[in-house]
């Protein structure tokens, strides 16, 4: 009877202590703080002053990267670091930590002949060696290019959400 009553008690117990462990390892999990190196996945809302949004995980699956890897602009890497599970920040990114001031080199004209007639004002071109650029001017002879980010020289507001975090 006593070796029945020892053996209900030690399966109790291994079972109480496997569920310790485990809620522990879930614990931890969850309270991991964002450090460089992580792979972290986050869903954005991003948005300019005036509120238009320029971009948006929230209709898509969210975000990953590694912290630090240099795959995200400044800014944004800087702002998930010392998130948790769960956090949600929104941060205002100066031009600099986003896509950079204007280059004012990267704004130039080219020649406008042998250019498609219906080319416009807005449109977007692809340069040799793959460089992307939008047309700002048109005129007879000449057509003017601004090959900077399209963000470039704009405050960006991101709100971001932590959803993730994979340390090795």
């Amino acid at each position: 009877m006593m070796q029945k009553i020892f053996k209900i008690l030690l399966v109790n117990l291994l079972v109480i202590f496997s569920f310790l462990f485990l809620f522990t390892l879930s614990s931890c999990s969850d309270s991991l703080i964002v450090e460089v190196g992580d792979k972290v996945t986050v869903h954005y809302h991003g948005t300019l002053e005036d509120g238009s949004v320029f971009d948006s995980s929230r209709e898509r699956d969210p975000l990953s990267f590694v912290v630090g890897s240099g795959s995200m602009i400044k800014g944004f890497d800087e702002a998930v670091k010392g998130l948790k599970i769960g956090d949600v920040v929104t941060v205002k990114l100066s031009p600099e930590d986003a896509y950079g001031s204007k280059d004012e080199s990267l704004i130039f004209e080219v020649s406008s002949q042998g250019a498609p007639s219906e080319l416009k004002i807005g449109d977007k071109v692809q340069l040799q060696g793959g460089v992307g650029a939008k047309v700002i001017s048109i005129s007879a002879s000449k057509i003017g290019l601004d090959a900077n980010h399209e963000l470039a020289g704009i405050p960006l507001i991101f709100e971001i959400e932590m959803v993730a975090i994979e340390r090795d």
